[in-house]
């Protein structure tokens, strides 16, 4: 018989194994294109460009106000214009219907980790967050 804490820790265990292995390369083909070009609009500070290909349940939230205080009053200052980014396979995990995307990234002021949360709508690949961490 399995004991009940055996039985919650077992997706657990199979997220952090999931998470180990590199994302395969056919979705995060899929995926990169959508994170360049979010990052290219928060570069140009276009909110609606930023927001192009989120998720249509986080879409809902968004709003030029949000944008201007989360990504330009506290990333853009602190960490400046993006410049690149390579992919940490080892912290990323890109399986449908959810995945993480996890880069070292540049910035002018300085590097910083980029988390791009995704999800499956409607056959495909759309961003749910974008986190930029110092």
């Amino acid at each position: 018989m399995i004991s009940r804490r055996a039985l919650l820790g077992w997706p657990l265990v199979m997220l952090t194994l999931a998470a180990a292995q590199p994302p395969d390369a056919q979705p995060l083909k899929a995926c990169e294109p959508l994170v360049e070009q979010a990052m290219r609009a928060y570069n140009g500070s276009d909110w609606q460009g930023f927001y192009r290909d989120l998720s249509e349940q986080v879409r809902a939230h968004c709003s030029e106000q949000t944008f201007q205080s989360v990504y330009l009053e506290n990333g853009h200052k602190r960490g400046g214009s993006y410049r690149s980014r390579q992919l940490v396979g080892e912290r990323s995990s890109l399986h449908s219907p959810a995945g993480l995307l996890v880069y070292q990234a540049q910035f002018s002021k300085g590097p910083a980790t980029l988390s791009v949360n995704l999800v499956v709508e409607g056959g495909q690949w759309k961003i749910q967050q974008i986190r930029i961490d110092p």
